[in-house]
């Protein structure tokens, strides 16, 4: 009978040491047998007849504290906890349990997953490869609206996304964090515009090709780490040019 066996978390492996033990926080099971297999928040669980069921499983760990879900790859079975405390502690409390219902030769055996430094090595490389599409996509290429040519490339964001200036609508960059690239031609004197509290003095920026005034910067010392667009006569898309060469609506064939 089962009751004379000897447990299946004996057979698995011998104790924690107390160090083990107290580097983990392991409750009151740390006194029992657990696995060599290093530690981490995932278990692998085996031992259970195909004919069983997710859910009949998931009865045994849904409440030990920490857990997350149980999933199942390829006919393996494998329990999510917060941590490697709660992970443990529930592979030791759970470790030769039987499924109610069901015939079992031998209680579960339950482990840590081997495989899972490489599972998160690759879930790393998915979440860089999604934050560098996500990037990718938020940033774009900007156009004269008068000729077509290329003026700006943002970094990571829309134009639509970043503040605008009260006293004259234009959107705020700041340089370094928003463009990647800057394809206008920068005036030498400096322009100046009378606002509410004063003179205002802009370098303005034109598109190289048809010098339409695109963007401007501070004319202050020091003050050249914002770029400010006028993005109303900038577009996402190059213009469509008729047979003379004016911007004209394009029409579907």
């Amino acid at each position: 009978p089962w009751s004379r066996r000897k447990p299946v978390c004996a057979q698995m492996a011998g104790l924690f040491k107390q160090q083990e033990a107290n580097a983990i926080g392991l409750d009151s099971y740390a006194n029992k047998g657990a696995t060599r297999t290093r530690a981490n928040s995932t278990l692998f669980v085996r031992g259970f007849p195909k004919a069983v069921p997710l859910s009949a499983l998931e009865t045994i760990f849904v409440d030990c504290p920490g857990y997350i879900g149980i999933r199942q790859v390829r006919g393996s079975c494998f329990v999510d906890f917060e941590t490697v405390k709660t992970a443990t502690n529930a592979m030791i409390k759970m470790q030769g349990s039987r499924i109610q219902g069901y015939q079992m030769r031998e209680g579960l055996q339950i482990d840590y997953d081997k495989d899972v430094g490489k599972a998160v090595t690759k879930k790393r490389e998915r979440d860089a490869d999604i934050q560098k599409t996500h990037h990718s996509n938020r940033s774009a290429d900007y156009f004269c609206s008068g000729c077509g040519s290329k003026a700006i490339r943002t970094n990571g964001v829309l134009l639509c996304e970043l503040p605008t200036r009260s006293t004259d609508g234009a959107v705020v960059l700041e340089e370094e964090v928003h463009v990647s690239e800057l394809l206008l031609t920068a005036a030498t004197e400096p322009v100046a515009i009378r606002r509410e509290k004063g003179v205002e003095k802009q370098l303005r920026m034109t598109c190289r090709s048809c010098e339409q005034w695109l963007a401007y910067r501070p004319a202050k010392v020091g003050s050249t780490a914002y770029l400010y667009v006028r993005s109303a006569v900038l577009s996402l898309s190059p213009p469509m040019f008729g047979p003379r060469g004016d911007a004209s609506a394009a029409t579907s064939g």
